[in-house]
């Protein structure tokens, strides 16, 4: 049985606020159901395995590390509850139940506070491979946009001067706790000091991936990096500090999404081997089979598969330049859901017949 694309909309199918919102995180580990708000996640992933200790990029561990991010937007009450709900998705990528451990925390947003700023990170191992996972900005959440919004750069501590994103740094650390028990940070020393072999894996989406990269040079081990749709976390010397702790650090870019642009004032600075990924072709790799078919029923020769082709790619890209000069476009761009299902379908493009 074919490994089957997932589809992502396109701006004319999204006419108002109620539909974008169907799009938006979190979303339900519904374990076969797919819709908005219904998604498997790690799907059909016994067929295509993680690649535990590669350090080049991954088709499977950037789709992989996708979902991951993805995963971390689930919400619920209590740390009991977010294990509870995020385990059946961890088991099928581990391919057997892992240890997890969920960490809620409340940052301060300028100066205070803020009782429904609620920062996420997911840390799960096995005997192999350990993840560590933080929740992006929460669309209903305004403490979480105004986290983002706080750009002030602040020293950033470490060996040598640099200075990160304050609203990150704050989120990062209500978690983080360093040195205290109970924090992400005094968690992970534990399970390295017991499983000194694993290799890590830290990734996250737009807030998330900011503080997934601040986490990874902290902690200074990491085997790898993926962010996805992340923002500028911190000014040159923590990008060079950044690449200096983390062994393999990628940065997933959907085609325009705006909050990559962001902050666009000095000293930000972006970090990691640029990935960019778009689907707004119809060169998916259901255009190819589709054709494959056409030419059977109507009896073409080969010869004209070439021209087919360029005539569906030359359709797609009117379409998605008229498409691309809406603002909805470039928002579409940053849905955490597409970044999953584009690098779904780039995957399967390279495995399937």
């Amino acid at each position: 049985m074919p490994l089957e694309p997932r589809l992502t909309p396109s701006v004319s199918e999204i006419s108002s606020l109620t539909q974008l919102e169907r799009f938006l995180p979190p979303a339900e580990d519904a374990g076969g159901k797919l819709g908005p708000r219904e998604y498997e996640f790690f799907q059909q992933c016994a067929r295509i395995p993680f690649e535990t200790t590669v350090k080049t990029y991954s088709a499977a561990n950037a789709w992989y590390l996708s979902d991951l991010a993805y995963l971390a937007y689930t919400d619920r009450e209590t740390i009991d509850e977010v294990q509870q709900a995020v385990r059946p998705a961890l088991a099928r990528m581990f391919r057997s139940p892992p240890q997890v451990k969920a960490f809620i925390g409340l940052a301060k947003v300028w100066g205070m506070k803020a009782p429904h700023d609620r920062i996420q990170c997911i840390v799960a191992h096995d005997t192999t491979m350990g993840l560590v996972a933080f929740r992006g900005t929460l669309p209903q959440s305004i403490p979480n946009w105004l986290t983002d919004a706080d750009f002030v750069p602040t020293r950033e501590a470490g060996s040598v001067p640099m200075h990160v994103h304050a609203g990150f740094q704050g989120a990062l650390d209500c978690v983080w706790q360093a040195g205290q028990a109970g924090g992400v940070e005094q968690y992970l020393a534990e399970v390295v000091a017991n499983n000194a072999n694993l290799t890590w894996w830290f990734t996250g989406h737009s807030l998330g991936a900011a503080l997934a990269a601040l986490a990874a040079r902290r902690f200074g081990r990491a085997h790898a990096l993926y962010t996805y749709g992340s923002p500028k976390v911190g000014d040159a010397a923590f990008v060079e500090q950044l690449t200096q702790s983390v062994a393999a650090h990628y940065r997933i870019v959907n085609h325009r999404d705006i909050v990559t642009h962001l902050p666009t004032i000095s000293p930000y600075e972006h970090a990691g081997s640029l990935k960019h990924i778009e689907d707004h072709e119809p060169s998916s790799p259901m255009i190819p089979r589709l054709w494959k078919y056409v030419r059977k029923f109507l009896g073409c020769e080969p010869i004209w598969d070439t021209t087919a082709l360029e005539l569906f790619n030359e359709l797609g890209q009117l379409k998605s330049d008229f498409e691309d000069a809406r603002l909805l476009r470039v928002c579409l761009d940053h849905i955490p859901i597409f970044y999953s299902k584009i690098l779904w379908n780039q995957l399967i493009a390279t495995t399937s017949d």
